[in-house]
Order: C-alpha cells, then structure tokens, then sequence
C-alpha cells in the first residue's frame, strides 16, 4: 500500500540520517493522521451515497 512505501522511506531516511528519531516520530505521527482523516471521509461519503441510494 502507499501507506507503507512512505512508512517504510522514512523509516530509510532516518537510517540514512536525513532526519532525527524525532522528526521520523512525527513523520509517522502526521501519516497515521492523514490515513485516519481520509479514512472517515471515505466512509462519510459511503453512507452518504448509501443512504441517498435507500431514498430511492
């Protein structure tokens, strides 16, 4: 998934000393976040259409 090749390259660049402990920590914070956001607008929208189906 996509969510794993850019966990898995900031894991690399940490490695790689392009960045600190730190700054991979909220790398990984910031990535977890925007997976949970998207995730409920993708439901959201999903119920909506459900339920816009259901009035049909």
């Amino acid at each position: 998934s996509q969510r794993e090749k850019i966990k898995e390259e900031i894991i690399r660049q940490e490695r790689d000393k392009v960045m600190t402990e730190d700054e991979r920590y909220k790398r990984l914070e910031e990535l977890d976040k925007l997976v949970k956001d998207y995730n409920e607008l993708i439901k959201d929208l999903g119920d909506k259409k459900e339920a816009a189906i259901m009035t049909v």
